[in-house]
């Protein structure tokens, strides 16, 4: 009997040694069928609006914007416009010959920086609202107001061209249908500044003040009047200016570039002195 518990125990151990030899051959055979295999927490699926999320991050769309403004500062200068004061009219004196108290004048709005785009080396045009008028620019020397026109509230401005200036105006794009992000450029205190602004549906408005049709943006307004829009790969789309009835209106390149041109002389028709004719005097003295 005692021989036989030693054969069986002999005999577990010989079994348990093999099961141990053949998981561990198991091991080696798995590392080298599956070489990659990494033995890592399973992770969340994505769900389905996570696929639809834009790959482009928004330090891509920053990077863009920043793009812009270097491809477009040779296009845009910055002017300041300063608020017209009204003369305040001299105190009537009452019955009584006391003069009355000076009225209080109202408070002037602060200057303005304002950017304008460059339509040729020496030429600029910027949108001028009531009350104000052109003082100066940055960087600039000799700058004078060549035409102003109330009507569509935008000025033309010369100025001593740099060396570097362009010859022609930024190249407009010829048709903007929206749904996209835009560049608007504003005016720092050291050169034009640009934030990104995402327009979405654009009508196109007929305005009798300009030779094409306008780009109305709907929606929200996101734009102020007077900036300048760019698309993301630097092309001119419009200036805003003030339209009545919706806000404001992206007025293409095609619809300024008119506005460089003289406006037309006066005809004046002279009318002519009659001429004096010759007065004859025959033999009886009747002419």
């Amino acid at each position: 009997m005692e021989v036989l518990d030693n054969r069986s125990g002999r005999d577990a151990r010989l079994l348990g040694l093999v099961v141990v030899v053949a998981l561990a051959v198991l091991l080696v055979l798995a590392q080298f069928r599956f070489p990659t295999a990494e033995r890592t927490a399973g992770l969340p699926t994505q769900g389905p609006l996570d696929r639809l999320t834009a790959r482009s991050t928004y330090e891509e769309l920053a990077a863009s914007v920043a793009n812009v403004v270097q491809r477009a500062s040779s296009s845009v200068v910055i002017l300041q416009i300063d608020p017209v004061v009204e003369p305040v009219a001299a105190p009537a004196s009452g019955r009584s010959g006391r003069t009355a108290p000076p009225a209080e004048p109202a408070p002037a709005a602060p200057p303005r920086l304002v950017p304008a785009i460059r339509a040729t080396r020496d030429l600029a045009i910027v949108h001028l609202p009531p009350g104000f008028a052109v003082a100066g620019g940055q960087g600039l020397t000799g700058v004078e107001v060549v035409s102003t026109d109330p009507s569509r509230e935008v000025a033309v401005v010369r100025f001593a061209p740099p060396s570097e200036a362009p010859t022609t105006m930024a190249g407009g794009l010829l048709g903007f249908s929206g749904f996209s992000y835009v560049a608007v450029i504003e005016a720092a205190l050291g050169g034009p500044t640009a934030r990104p602004a995402f327009v979405g549906r654009v009508d196109m408005v007929s305005d009798d003040r300009f030779a094409t049709q306008v780009m109305v943006p709907g929606g929200t307004p996101s734009i102020p009047t007077g900036a300048l829009v760019f698309t993301l790969d630097g092309r001119f789309i419009g200036l805003s200016l003030p339209l009545a009835g919706v806000g404001s209106a992206l007025v293409p390149a095609r619809s300024l570039e008119p506005l460089l041109l003289p406006p037309p002389a006066e005809t004046k028709i002279e009318e002519a002195a009659p001429a004096a004719g010759r007065k004859g005097t025959g033999r009886g003295g009747t002419p």
